[in-house]
């Protein structure tokens, strides 16, 4: 990134005929702070477009727009590893799966059955051992030839056996494609709701970068700002520069926001330096957003270096100086062209409409069994007042 700016910043002044002195800074926010103390003109760091920062510095131009990415540590998936029948769900699936399957038996056979003269389903009804073997058998995609008398009874069942149909159909899919679609990286998350949610991984912020501005200043009922929430309740979740974030990224215990251009750059140094692709990026990107340079508020040149930048980007030269890293990426550790298709596992997030189902479900019945209660009950007042109206002999 520093050469492709800095060729870009040599053409520049052969044409407009002025000399300059260059420095390396550690991170952003000493350029920027140098820009407003006046002791730096330009800052050829290509930066995101903030409110903050447009109060401080003046933008140029937009030399390019790039997404926004999750940098995580690079975890290989193990290809070789054993079958687990539990792997298509997570934890919290298999407790509630559990809890529910243990639960339905010991509600059916609370329901009270007819006052009617009973039948042989009636008897099996009032047995705990016939609703076990149907829950159970439910899930395992076994039929029954037990059908209960009562309609709550009923229904409870028909609910049970579409919420396990949904669940086998999940299940078995899901199963499938862990062990058969395999892609090269384990990703601890697939979206920012996903990261904000997790209690495994912390974004990490470099001090003075327009991540930290976004997510303060992000709407509180957003998911920005549950990040940000995350990042003060952790004292190591804030660092100096970008060498410190990485290392701590490497613990896999953070994430790193960056934009995708300027990831490429340090994915490839990395891999340069280590012969190892340690680093990869969550699957994901944020939309477009402007990359430009910056200057102070009264540089007396900013219009010209405006309609040079301007020049060469219409004529083609910042797309040819900037091809390896604008176009075709950091090709040796890039993950995500690798697999077109992913597998993961099911969460109880993406399943909660199917537990609601089943809980919609129960309480149908048992509304059903409570106005059938109501009505058996208004039916026997009612024949006691016709008995006690009738003349005595």
């Amino acid at each position: 990134m520093i050469m492709w700016m800095r060729l870009m910043l040599e053409e520049m002044a052969k044409y407009m005929n002025f000399s300059y002195d260059f420095r390396i800074l550690p991170s952003e926010e000493p350029g920027i702070e140098a820009l407003s103390n006046n002791t730096l003109d330009l800052l050829i760091t290509p930066l995101l477009l903030t409110p903050m920062r447009r109060k401080v510095v003046k933008y140029l131009t937009p030399l390019f727009y790039s997404s926004r990415v999750f940098v995580i540590k690079k975890v290989p998936v193990i290809r070789n590893e054993p079958v687990s029948v539990l792997r298509p769900f997570d934890t919290h699936i298999w407790i509630l799966l559990l809890g529910f399957a243990m639960a339905m038996p010991l509600l059916l056979r609370w329901l009270p059955r007819s006052r009617d003269r009973a039948t042989v389903a009636d008897v099996r009804e009032t047995r705990i051992v016939s609703h076990l073997r149907y829950t159970f058998g439910a899930l395992f995609q076994q039929g029954t030839t037990f059908l209960p008398s009562r309609t709550p009874v009923r229904i409870l069942y028909a609910t049970w056996w579409i919420f396990s149909c949904i669940v086998a159909a999940t299940y078995t899919g899901t199963f499938v494609s862990l062990f058969s679609v395999v892609g090269p990286t384990h990703y601890p998350f697939y979206s920012t709701e996903e990261l904000a949610a997790s209690t495994d991984i912390v974004p990490i912020i470099v001090r003075g970068w327009a991540d930290e501005e976004r997510l303060r200043s992000s709407p509180l009922d957003s998911t920005y700002n549950q990040l940000w929430k995350k990042v003060q309740g952790n004292k190591e979740a804030r660092t100096d520069n970008t060498s410190m974030a990485l290392e701590m990224v490497l613990t896999g215990k953070y994430t790193m926001m960056n934009d995708f251009v300027n990831n490429e750059v340090l994915m490839a140094a990395d891999y340069g330096k280590t012969g190892q692709c340690r680093f990869a990026r969550a699957p994901f990107e944020t939309s477009l957003e402007p990359m430009a340079w910056t200057v102070q508020k009264n540089n007396t040149i900013y219009p010209l270096l405006n309609w040079q930048i301007r020049t060469i980007i219409e004529t083609g030269l910042l797309q040819k100086w900037g091809a390896p890293v604008l176009q075709s990426g950091f090709a040796a550790c890039s993950e995500l062209d690798a697999a077109s298709v992913a597998a993961r596992q099911i969460s109880l997030r993406q399943m909660l409409p199917v537990f609601v189902m089943l809980l919609a479900g129960v309480a149908a019945g048992l509304l059903l069994l409570l106005a059938e209660i109501v009505g058996k009950k208004l039916k026997h007042r009612r024949a006691q007042t016709n008995v006690s109206s009738l003349p005595k002999a």
